[in-house]
């Protein structure tokens, strides 16, 4: 490829390494405002209480106080999947939950007015372990879902959204099966990595209906997105996307920070910077989700597997803002990593009083894998199966069929990866080094070394999609106007190539746009993940091909357990 191409495969120097280097950068941080106020906020120190009484009178005497908000001041603005979570509510929820915000001319002062507020709290039973959570007596965290169980489905999505795997027969399966293997096994409480730089955001409110926006996030156009949605579609919002330090797909779910921001830059009128310090950072963000199944596996001595039944448990927290598109992905990729015609899989998202869930280097598949295959390998063992040799025969084929997180059916249009599998485990030297199951490749005393095999793909139906276009200089140069934003990848100079390429311009002689979303047309992104948040009503995917049924033996939902909200395959 790197023969055909001027730019593209190619080792080019990025735009903005001198930029970085010298650290002429500018991050939020870096930018300067006229009459800047600061932000702050009062955060819980309760798991679940109730706000019985909360006193600012102290606070707004402070000398350099702009404004003081809690639950009785701002509007019932609400987040979350379906919107549920009030941006400052009369209960609390978890630990570092916010129960007031302050704006002052400056830190130390706004930390200051954060001490002179008087919050007298009912304190109530709380619930830590999802398990825990669904049982009948539990604390109940929303009145919107009763024992805790948050509702399945992604609007989003659209109507068919992925929420369950149920298709074919499993006993039968079981029955067919040589091997069968059940347990329970998690992903459970793992940390997030913390970018560099913490959330945060500035905030103008310019006129009553005109929010302006500076952000650190990876992708401001969809906090344009997220925030115009959150104030009930009544407010202009528009985003600067400064250069993100970091992001790890955590900082994708800024906009309860964004809001703060934007609720102190409107009660007090001025412009309004809100960055949350590491140790809010650690104790207040998003994590991943927590991950458990109970499953039951059938397989064959020949690598088939006959069955699939048991249920996903999912932890989202004490809310949910893409849980539910993590199901729905993760139910999709499970289906292109085991071949297997008769599944009875069932998540349960449950909320609890801990940090929410949210993205984190991928989107969904992991937490479900890294729990499932567990299952898989005691099967596997049992059989006395080499795992190279049935992640081969049970990775998706071209022809083969399944559903994806809209709840529709594809066919499978990619290559057998097979080949590369092969490549892969020769150069590794896998026959060598595999000894079979608990047996260690090699001994040095105390030391026992092993190997292992793992797989991970995504559908191939193209499904997020972003915006930009190109414009044409008198002077032979070329702008592209594209709103996407730099969180350390490069991906604003690959652009760039790209367009050099295409047009077949120097270099130097294409640049790229301010990530401005007045300027710019609507970009997801550069995300990781199959399926991120879009747009409430956004359009859903749109089926490539609707499969023959019994494609590679996957045969289509038989009647009697057919999900309300799937789309029965046609021949």
């Amino acid at each position: 490829m790197t023969g055909t191409y001027r730019f593209i495969g190619k080792p080019t120097r990025r735009m903005d390494a001198e930029e970085i280097v010298t650290g002429a950068v500018k991050y939020l941080n870096d930018v300067k405002f006229h009459n800047l106020a600061y932000g702050k906020v009062l955060r819980s120190p309760h798991p679940h209480a109730l706000i019985k009484n909360i006193d600012k009178s102290e606070a707004l005497r402070l000398p350099g106080v702009e404004a003081v908000l809690t639950w009785e001041d701002v509007p019932d603005l609400k987040g979350g999947m379906p919107p549920y979570t009030r941006i400052l509510d009369q209960k609390v929820r978890y630990v570092s939950d916010a129960v007031a915000l302050v704006a002052a001319v400056t830190e130390d002062v706004a930390k200051e007015a954060l001490d002179l507020i008087c919050v007298e709290y009912e304190i109530l039973p709380a619930v830590f372990d999802a398990e825990e959570a669904l049982k009948p007596g539990a604390p109940q965290l929303y009145e919107e879902f009763p024992g805790n169980v948050v509702t399945p489905g992604v609007r989003s999505f659209g109507p068919n959204s992925l929420t369950e795997v149920v298709m074919g027969d499993t006993d039968k399966g079981f029955a067919e099966a040589d091997v069968l293997a059940e347990g329970t096994f998690g992903y459970e409480n793992i940390p997030n990595p913390i970018p560099p730089e913490p959330p945060g955001a500035v905030a103008h409110w310019e006129e009553p209906d005109k929010l302006t926006l500076w952000v650190s996030n990876q992708s401001s156009y969809l906090d344009k997105i997220n925030l115009f949605h959150l104030f009930q579609r009544k407010v202009e919002v528009r985003t600067h996307g400064n250069p993100c330090g970091g992001s790890f797909g955590t900082k994708l779910m800024s906009w309860q920070v964004q809001t703060y921001a934007a609720l102190l830059s409107r009660a007090s009128g001025r412009p309004v910077k809100l960055v949350f310090t590491k140790e809010e950072h650690l104790a207040s963000f998003t994590m991943r989700p927590w991950s458990r199944i109970h499953a039951k596996v059938g397989m064959k001595k020949d690598c088939t597997v006959t069955a699939i039944s048991g249920r996903w448990l999912v932890d989202t927290g004490y809310y949910s803002m893409t849980t539910q598109m993590q199901v729905a992905v993760g139910c999709g990729e499970a289906q292109l990593m085991v071949r297997c015609a008769n599944w009875d899989f069932k998540p349960v998202i449950a909320c609890t009083n801990r940090n929410a869930s949210g993205i984190v280097r991928g989107f969904g598949g992991q937490e479900l894998k890294c729990a499932f295959i567990p299952l898989l390998c005691l099967a596997m063992e049992k059989a006395g199966l080499d795992p190279l040799t049935f992640i081969k025969k049970n990775y998706v084929k071209p022809g083969d069929g399944y559903f994806w997180r809209d709840g529709n059916w594809y066919e499978y249009r990619g290559v057998d990866y097979s080949k590369a599998m092969d490549k892969g485990a020769e150069r590794f030297g896998w026959q060598e080094k595999w000894k079979g199951w608990l047996k260690p490749t090699s001994v040095s005393g105390p030391k026992h070394r092993g190997v292992g095999i793992g797989v991970h793909g995504n559908a191939d139906i193209g499904e997020d999609s972003s915006e930009a276009y190109v414009r044409l200089h008198p002077d032979g140069s070329a702008l592209l106007f594209s709103c996407i934003t730099e969180h350390g990848t490069g991906q604003r100079s690959n652009y760039v190539k790209m367009v050099a390429e295409v047009l077949q311009l120097p270099l130097e002689r294409v640049s790229i746009s301010p990530a401005d979303s007045l300027v710019n047309p609507f970009e997801f992104g550069p995300v990781g993940f199959p399926g991120g948040p879009m747009p409430s009503g956004a359009p859903p995917s749109t089926p490539l091909k609707m499969p023959k049924p019994g494609s590679f033996g996957l045969s289509p939902p038989c009647s009697r357990r057919t999900p309300r909200n799937w789309t029965r395959p046609t021949g």
